[in-house]
C-alpha cells in the first residue's frame, strides 16, 4: 500500500502543477490581448486626434487666406477709386507703386499663413510621433511583462510530478516507519 503513494503524489503534483500552469498562462494571454486592445484605442484615438488637428489648421488657413485675399483687393479697390477720383491712372506712377504694396504686402500675408500652417503642421505631427512612442513602449512592457508571467506547461508538470513522488515517498516512508503498513 505504501507504494502507491509516490505514485499518486506525483500524478497528482503533476496535474495540478500542469493545471495552474495553464491557468497562468491563460490569464498571460488574456493580459496580452488586453493590452493589444488598449494599444489600438489609443493608436485609433490619437490618429483621429491628430487628423482633427491637421484639418483645423487648414481651415483656419484657408478662412485667414480669404480674409488677406479680401482685404487686398479692398485695399486696391480703394487705391483705384482714390486714383480715379483725381483723374489718375494706377497704371503708372504712385498708382501702380500703391498697387504693387498692397500685392507684396498680400503675397508676404500668404507666404506668413503657410508658414505658420507648416510649422502648426509639423508639431501636431511631432507631438503625435512623441506619443506613438510612448504607446508602443508602454504596449511593449505590457507584453513582456506578460510574456515573464507564462509558464512552461511540461516542465511544470515534470516540476510538479518530481516534488509529488517526492511528498509521497515521505508519506510511505513516515507511514512504513509508524507501523502502518509492512514492517516497522
Amino acid at each position: 500500500m505504501g507504494a502507491a503513494f509516490p505514485i499518486v503524489g506525483g500524478l497528482f503534483g503533476a496535474f495540478s502543477s500542469m493545471e495552474a500552469a495553464k491557468r497562468q498562462n491563460e490569464l498571460a494571454q488574456q493580459s496580452m490581448r488586453s493590452s493589444m486592445d488598449a494599444f489600438n484605442l489609443r493608436e485609433f484615438t490619437q490618429k483621429k486626434k491628430r487628423d482633427a488637428l491637421f484639418s483645423q489648421t487648414m481651415e483656419r488657413r484657408d478662412m485667414e487666406a480669404l480674409k488677406q485675399s479680401r482685404f487686398a483687393a479692398q485695399a486696391r479697390g480703394r487705391v483705384k477709386a482714390a486714383q480715379a477720383s483725381g483723374g489718375l491712372s494706377t497704371g503708372s506712377g504712385i498708382g501702380a507703386r500703391q498697387i504693387h504694396q498692397v500685392n507684396q504686402q498680400a503675397s508676404f500675408g500668404q507666404e506668413m499663413l503657410s508658414r505658420n500652417e507648416a510649422q502648426t503642421l509639423e508639431q501636431v505631427q511631432s507631438d503625435y510621433s512623441a506619443r506613438r512612442i510612448e504607446n508602443v513602449a508602454s504596449f511593449q512592457a505590457q507584453i513582456n511583462q506578460a510574456m515573464q508571467q507564462q509558464t512552461n506547461e511540461t516542465f511544470a508538470m515534470i516540476s510538479g510530478g518530481l516534488s509529488g513522488i517526492g511528498s509521497g515517498m515521505a508519506i510511505a516512508g513516515g507511514g512504513k516507519d509508524m507501523g502502518w503498513w509492512g514492517g516497522g
